[in-house]
């Protein structure tokens, strides 16, 4: 009996099916910074960070102030105050290009020791 899955000449390829769909064209990815925090909202849902540390991507903002969105991220239990080392994971296009979000919308927030 002819094996069904051989790759013989005039036999088809009956492997695992259509190929499923390739990666988009700009995915999303994870961003770490780290750095001192320069100034924060009363609610919490805003701080600005100088930048002191970044993951490879996130190279392009070192040594600049940057401002996250913190309504839908984990926060520490630690109280943030101006001048506290943290650190914040962030997820955002692979390219930003010119154009990276303002404010950026951080997932995590850690106060560092």
């Amino acid at each position: 009996m002819p094996n069904p899955t051989s790759h013989e000449p005039g036999t088809s390829n009956s492997g695992a099916g259509p190929h499923g769909p390739g990666r988009s064209h700009n995915p999303t990815v994870s961003y770490e910074l780290a750095g001192e925090v320069r100034w924060l909202d009363a609610g919490l849902d805003r701080i600005v960070v100088r930048i002191g540390e970044a993951s490879g991507r996130a190279g392009r903002w070192l040594g600049e102030d940057v401002t996250f969105d913190l309504a839908r991220s984990r926060r520490p239990d630690a109280e943030l105050l101006p001048g506290t080392n943290v650190r914040v994971h962030a997820r955002l296009p692979r390219d930003l290009g010119a154009t990276a979000p303002d404010p950026v919308p951080a997932l995590s927030v850690a106060v560092e020791a």
